[in-house]
């Protein structure tokens, strides 16, 4: 079955090459990247990078916006999402270019390298006087191809689970296109989000999706210090045929009155991580809760013990209050990341796993 309900970072850059703010007065400006090339491949990566893209960054690095935009992913590959994009169209035009010069680089680049980013960076802290920012929407369904339109979007904080207080402002359904803008405001710290930021789930309802949607709660992998954007194709677990291709594909019965989950990883370059295995408890409730990955064209296979290129798995019928998923390497067992989450009856729950900071 071919149904991606998860997150996929509206990232410019992606996890491309970055400049570091420390290179700006260096005496090699024709290597501006040293420090973040060298953590992702050394020199062969470099000197890809620097043939296919070396004319963007000299024209970044012209402007003082694009060239804080592309620091802030230089310092914080593992949470490129949270960076403040440039507002004026030009830069933004400019900056998306890295994506297509870095694309021919990824071979070079990864080999080896492609956890070497977690826990190896500071996260992002809010600047000065900022206390919210803005998420940019964009949905399409995963069953016809076609934008999802009438969704309801709301920030609700992590300890929140009913989001019964959300912290952004009302929105607009996501339109014909699939999009809307949700304006967020830093909740107040808290013992379970003790920093300033955003660190909680975007809650999806909708009211005039037929059959009725299922509630889906989309927890953010890093903590948010600005703007911005989530966009992923999914489907609706209410739909008859979904249930059938998920009790048919994977042996899911699933029951939408109870949670469901549905967990993937990328890695430091923004790639889908196979190998990788999760390991997923609740309280209170039986444990551990079963899990079925997807394989490498997109159908769930019950067979499976990690993941593959899809980077996918599913749980059902999760009964607890709580939940927490632990990444592990299928192969050494090294524990990756562990994400805590509070569970909600009657509704699913979509965590990604991207490489976290040394101090969240």
């Amino acid at each position: 079955m071919r149904a991606r309900p998860l997150l996929l970072p509206l990232c410019l850059v992606g996890c491309g090459p970055l400049i570091g703010a420390d290179d700006y007065a260096s005496a090699e400006p024709q290597l501006p990247l040293n420090g973040f090339l060298d953590r992702l491949g050394g020199v062969a990566c470099r000197e890809c990078i620097l043939g296919a893209c070396q004319n963007v960054f000299d024209q970044c690095q012209a402007s003082a916006e694009c060239a804080e935009y592309l620091d802030c992913f230089t310092t914080n590959p593992g949470m490129s999402f949270a960076c403040r994009p440039p507002v004026d169209f030009d830069l933004l035009a400019l900056a998306a270019q890295l994506s297509g010069c870095w694309s021919g680089c990824k071979q070079p680049c990864n080999v080896g390298r492609v956890w070497s980013c977690n826990r190896a960076f500071d996260a992002n802290e809010p600047l000065p006087g900022v206390t919210s920012g803005t998420c940019f929407v964009t949905y399409g369904d995963s069953i016809t191809g076609k934008p999802l339109s009438g969704i309801d979007v709301r920030a609700c904080r992590r300890d929140d689970p009913a989001c019964v207080a959300p912290v952004s402002s009302k929105a607009p359904p996501t339109d014909a296109e699939g999009h809307t803008t949700v304006g967020v405001t830093w909740p107040p710290v808290s013992p379970i989000s003790p920093k300033p930021g955003f660190d909680g789930y975007l809650e999806l309802t909708s009211k005039v999706i037929d059959p009725p949607w299922w509630p889906m709660l989309r927890f953010v992998s890093n903590r948010v210090v600005g703007d911005w954007g989530d966009s992923a194709v999914m489907f609706n677990a209410n739909d008859p045929s979904v249930k059938a291709l998920l009790e048919l594909g994977g042996g899911i019965d699933l029951d939408t009155s109870l949670a469901g989950l549905a967990v993937e990883i990328h890695d430091c370059l923004g790639e889908p991580a196979p190998g990788i295995r999760f390991e997923v408890s609740q309280e209170p409730g039986p444990n551990p809760v079963p899990l079925v990955y997807l394989d490498d064209q997109g159908n769930l296979d019950p067979k499976l013990s990690a993941t593959t290129k899809s980077s996918l798995a599913f749980g059902a019928n999760l009964v607890g209050t709580s939940g927490k998923v632990v990444a592990r390497f299928a192969d050494s067992g090294e524990v990756i990341r562990e994400v805590k989450f509070r569970l909600r009856a009657g509704a699913a729950h979509v965590i990604d796993i991207r490489p976290g900071p040394r101090n969240p």
